[in-house]
């Protein structure tokens, strides 16, 4: 099922299947459904995508100020340029910021968050959660990291051999760790201590 709205206060709703649904350039407000959907945010405006029912993959397109949820279902969800929020909601997601100051919430079940570029606030919910930090991110806070539980994977890119090098360029800010990498790069994990993240970083 394909469709496109704007600027409308109640947009389309897919019927039960796998649907695919295209937004305009205004302000959409997409709903998936059950089944398998796909839900894309036009390339202008502030859209708003429910995935619903079903394993969704929600992108959010352009330089907007995006809303994606997943809803149920193991999704996969993407922001735009712009500030967007992104809930991963019940299920498995994925969740990937984009360009600008996204927040990204996985809710329960074992997330993947990906801040991307700009200055990012993360947090895994209930689950055993995977924070993503890439050389391309900028500036990320992660909210709700769970000890011995949640784990933040550097990317291969940094070129750590082992995660004693990472905590080398790790520092103790009153309650929280702050690192600051070559590229000046820097990951907040709110309410821990470096001692707390030596297993819980993959590099």
């Amino acid at each position: 099922m394909d469709g496109a709205v704007a600027r409308l206060d109640f947009g389309p709703t897919a019927a039960d299947g796998g649907d695919v649904i295209n937004g305009g350039e205004g302000d959409d407000i997409i709903h998936g459904g059950a089944g398998d959907d796909r839900l894309n945010g036009g390339a202008t405006g502030n859209d708003r995508l429910y995935g619903e029912q079903g394993n969704d993959r929600l992108d959010g397109g352009g330089s907007g100020s995006d809303r994606l949820s997943g809803g149920y279902g193991n999704d996969w969800i993407r922001g735009g340029s712009g500030g967007d929020k992104l809930w991963g909601d019940a299920g498995a997601d994925v969740l990937r910021g984009g360009g600008g100051g996204d927040r990204l919430s996985g809710g329960p079940g074992h997330d993947v968050l990906l801040g991307g570029p700009g200055t990012d606030l993360l947090s895994g919910g209930s689950g055993r959660d995977t924070f993503v930090f890439e050389p391309t991110s900028q500036r990320d806070t992660i909210r709700d990291f769970q000890d011995d539980y949640d784990t933040i994977r550097l990317a291969e890119a940094f070129g750590f051999a082992t995660p004693a090098e990472a905590l080398a360029f790790a520092e103790q800010r009153g309650a929280d760790v702050v690192f600051t990498f070559p590229g000046g790069q820097e990951l907040t994990i709110l309410d821990t201590t470096a001692a707390a993240l030596s297993d819980d970083l993959i590099v």
